[in-house]
């Protein structure tokens, strides 16, 4: 007598996986990139262009598993997360000036060693994620709003100026009066507070008018220490972009006017 034998499965591990994480709605972006190499449409390069096109930032996570570890970087730097990445190699908002762009193949330094350069997907991704803030999660890309650029202001910056685009919607949650944090012994809402503030450990100057480097609000800004690298990587501040900066930068060499 014939016997029915069990059928002989011809799923591969690979395929049950990708199954199970489809199922389970965590497939999203590697799913996209296992088809893509399935069928030779570039693999990685088709992932980083619906990055670039689509909304969202992508977080530290899709940069260190997507870019950093693919070109060895993380052999030799313990990134663990967007902190230790953005305190020394990242100005949060500024890619152009973040030393980590700097040292790239790409733009003519170094890294990564012992290997080619990044390709531009990639390294437009990179740039993308620090130029939005460098952030730990994954977010929503913010629509440009004419009421909150800095691009329409006088070459001459004024307090009022500075208060409004970078004070007000990137330093108050802290340096307010009031404030439960350490920013409270600097309260950036009143001009005259601003220019009499003296930092409590090493009694710098906060603000030196026209002197960038006795300024300790314009040394903090460019050493990465404001706003916390911390604080932005948890979402409770965000970074100052590369216009934000210069317009601080603008202000204290022009004499950081009142009105």
């Amino acid at each position: 007598m014939q016997r029915n034998l069990p059928m002989k499965s011809t799923f591969s591990r690979t395929q049950i996986l990708i199954s199970a994480l489809l199922m389970s709605g965590l497939g999203g972006c590697n799913f996209s990139l296992y088809q893509a190499r399935q069928k030779n449409t570039g693999g990685p390069e088709v992932m980083f262009e619906k990055v670039l096109g689509g909304d969202q930032v992508p977080s530290f996570e899709f940069i260190r598993s997507q870019i950093l570890e693919p070109n060895s970087c993380t052999q030799c730097h313990a990134w663990a997360n967007s902190y230790t990445l953005t305190k020394i190699y990242t100005i949060p908002g500024n890619s152009d000036g973040s030393p980590l762009i700097k040292r790239l193949k790409n733009m003519g330094g170094d890294m990564p060693q012992n290997k080619a350069a990044l390709n531009n997907q990639a390294f437009q991704v990179l740039k993308l994620w620090i130029d939005y803030g460098s952030q730990e999660t994954n977010r929503q890309k913010p629509k440009p709003s004419p009421t909150t650029t800095t691009t329409t202001l006088s070459e001459n910056p004024t307090f009022a100026d500075v208060s409004k685009y970078v004070f007000e919607t990137n330093c108050s949650s802290c340096h307010r009066a009031g404030a439960t944090s350490g920013g409270r012994k600097f309260p950036f809402q009143n001009y005259r507070d601003v220019l009499s503030q003296e930092d409590s450990i090493t009694g710098e100057p906060v603000l030196t008018p026209g002197d960038l480097g006795n300024s300790k609000m314009w040394t903090d800004i460019i050493d990465r220490d404001m706003p916390p690298p911390k604080a932005i990587a948890n979402g409770t501040a965000t970074a100052l972009s590369a216009e934000q900066i210069d317009l601080v930068k603008r202000w204290i060499e022009q004499g950081a006017i009142e009105k």
